[in-house]
């Protein structure tokens, strides 16, 4: 679990790229999972702070702690989508 200190634009299939942690966690992901938006498009709405991501195997560490650098690595298909919407 990837917790942000802002609401993400992150959503399930994304690719992101992690770095900044000089481990095997710097590299791309994909994301598996992101909680829903509670109460959309009302003034007390909220935004997920946190996403899952697909694991890769079982030599990773649990935790990295503060600080590591994310950004998404949007697909052709989703970026065009968003352009044309």
């Amino acid at each position: 679990m990837v917790t942000t200190t802002a609401p993400h634009p992150f959503e399930a299939n994304d690719w992101i790229a992690m770095g900044g942690t000089n481990t095997t966690y710097d590299g791309q992901w994909q994301v598996y999972s992101v909680p829903a938006i509670i109460n959309p498009g009302a003034t007390d709405e909220v935004d997920p702070t946190t996403f899952e991501l697909v694991p890769k195997g079982t030599n990773y560490p649990e935790s990295l702690g503060q600080g590591v650098a994310v950004t998404a690595l949007f697909t052709l298909q989703r970026a065009c989508s968003r352009v044309l919407a």
